[in-house]
């Protein structure tokens, strides 16, 4: 590749959006993980014997939130990902030349949203805690989550495999597969 300006500019606003993502990406997941240890202390308060009435409702509430927004983050970590690559195949397109495999495999690949286990960690914690509440929902004779609800995690959950199984193909050609959803569901 020539050091053309045109080629300079292009691939600096490319590092200063990875940048961007990079940074809302590690910003978040430390967010949740402080929401995630919120939870806990409080599901550790709730197992006490406190006179609160709606107790485990409002820790199944918070649980979701948690949950719902962990996987929006899996989604902006898969569509950040697939962004990029789609970027530098039409820039390779137009100008002919060979960056997309190097600059994802180099650049891309190395970045916090392309492996991110402790998300998928804490959305598995999620999960389990979330089943424990739901017991004491059901032994109270209460519903943990409503359809809305159910339906849009799951409507989140299809979205990211979809962009997976569209994107499988892009990463076998950068030689490296996109984040993996883990499929899992509240409720």
């Amino acid at each position: 590749m020539n050091k053309k300006p045109g080629e300079v500019a292009f691939f600096k606003l490319l590092h200063a959006e990875l940048k961007k993502a990079t940074h809302f990406f590690d910003r978040a997941e430390q967010e949740f993980s402080i929401r995630e240890e919120r939870i806990r202390e409080g599901m550790e308060i709730m197992k006490k014997p406190i006179m609160v009435s709606e107790k485990w409702s409002l820790l199944a509430k918070s649980l979701y939130r948690l949950y719902k927004d962990l996987l929006l983050l899996e989604t902006f970590a898969i569509m950040t990902y697939c962004s990029f690559s789609k970027i530098l195949k039409k820039h390779d397109k137009v100008t002919g030349y060979d960056t997309r495999i190097a600059f994802m495999a180099n650049v891309v690949n190395k970045a916090n949203f392309a492996n991110y286990p402790s998300v998928l960690s804490m959305i598995q914690r999620c999960q389990t805690l979330y089943e424990k509440v739901s017991g004491h929902l059901i032994h109270e004779g209460k519903e943990g989550l409503y359809e809305d609800e159910r339906l849009f995690i799951n409507m989140v959950q299809r979205l990211n495999q979809q962009v997976m199984d569209a994107a499988e193909s892009e990463g076998a050609e950068t030689n490296r597969r996109p984040p993996k959803s883990t499929g899992m569901s509240l409720g």
